[in-house]
């Protein structure tokens, strides 16, 4: 994947034929995926989301964004594309991951606290007489924060090193430095290890509240949501074991394709749930509004197809989580 693979004498990668993969997962996750559910999430009545899980979904877009502008500007395979756009990209690049990271870990930490509500019920008490952008700010403005200081950085690390802004694989441009080489990895692993740590405490709070609320009702957890849970967790398994092995070797292509997969599982992981899936359904919306008229109809409104909207207002946190609810 690197250019010690390089045909010799030319500015061209050998593994050309990784660029197919690398660009059809980027446009198709987070150029046409992520931005439809994302507009569904914000201006659908029936298929609202909290912030945190919006959010996700918008890092994950800029961060396909991020590995696309050469593809954009038509210089996808070469080693030498122009340095302002290289150093630009190389930028953008090293900042993104650690972004959709803080994203991600505030997402399960947001989810995790809305299964422990008496253990922060004094913290719900003190913020919920805050104005809604102070309670917003510390779910929206961290993963940003984080990408532009990053950005800033390595922009200005390739400004006084020139010679270390390049495009080895030919797909991206970045800096190759050994600090960087290092650190992009070594942060993947960081986070989505605490992510991981966070979503089994998730779940054991899950699972103990389910069994609780089993004694009192029949209902149960519908497997589309454990199928969900499960491709997170194999998500953040394949991210971290990708990580590892960059961490040793850069030049195997198969991390270079899992982490160009990530917005695509992400979209899936939030798009298949059962509200979001009758949403993008337009062409059934009109049976669903007849059904709803009749009273044998089926309705989209039920319980057992509502997911979990875990509010920025801290104080909402306490609201009842039944084993049928989805956390995802």
């Amino acid at each position: 994947m690197s250019c010690r693979s390089a045909i010799p004498g030319t500015e061209r990668c050998s593994n050309p034929e990784l660029a197919v993969p690398f660009v059809v997962l980027h446009i198709l996750g987070g150029h046409v995926c992520l931005p439809i559910l994302t507009l569904t999430f914000i201006f659908s009545k029936n298929c609202s989301r909290p912030l945190n899980v919006i959010n996700v979904c918008i890092t994950w877009t800029i961060f396909s964004v991020s590995y696309c502008l050469l593809i954009y500007t038509g210089h996808l395979g070469g080693t030498k594309p122009p340095f302002a756009l290289c150093l630009t990209q190389a930028a953008m690049t090293q900042g993104s991951p650690p972004m959709t990271g803080v994203a991600v870990l505030i997402m399960v930490i947001q989810m995790w606290l809305s299964f422990s509500p008496d253990s922060f019920k004094w913290f719900s008490n003190r913020i919920s007489r805050l104005p809604n952008w102070i309670r917003n700010s510390p779910v929206f403005l961290p993963p940003y924060l984080v990408y532009i200081s990053i950005c800033a950085a390595t922009a200005s690390y390739g400004l006084k090193h020139p010679e270390t802004v390049r495009a080895p694989s030919g797909l991206y441009c970045t800096i190759e430095a050994p600090t960087f080489d290092r650190a992009l990895p070594f942060a993947g692993v960081a986070f989505i290890g605490l992510i991981l740590i966070v979503d089994i405490c998730k779940m054991w709070r899950y699972i103990a509240h389910g069994r609780l609320l089993g004694r009192l009702s029949k209902e149960r957890s519908s497997l589309s949501l454990w199928a969900r849970v499960l491709a997170f967790n194999l998500c953040n398994f394949a991210a971290i074991s990708a990580c590892l092995v960059l961490l040793f070797d850069n030049t195997q292509p198969a991390p270079y394709i899992i982490v160009a997969a990530l917005p695509l599982m992400a979209a899936l992981i939030f798009g298949t749930h059962p509200t979001a899936l009758r949403e993008l359904k337009f062409w059934k919306r009109n049976d669903s509004k007849l059904n709803l008229e009749h009273p044998t109809g089926s309705n989209v409104g039920s319980g057992s197809g509502t997911g979990i909207v875990l509010s920025t207002n801290p104080s909402n946190l306490e609201a009842n989580v039944t084993p049928n609810q989805s956390i995802v």
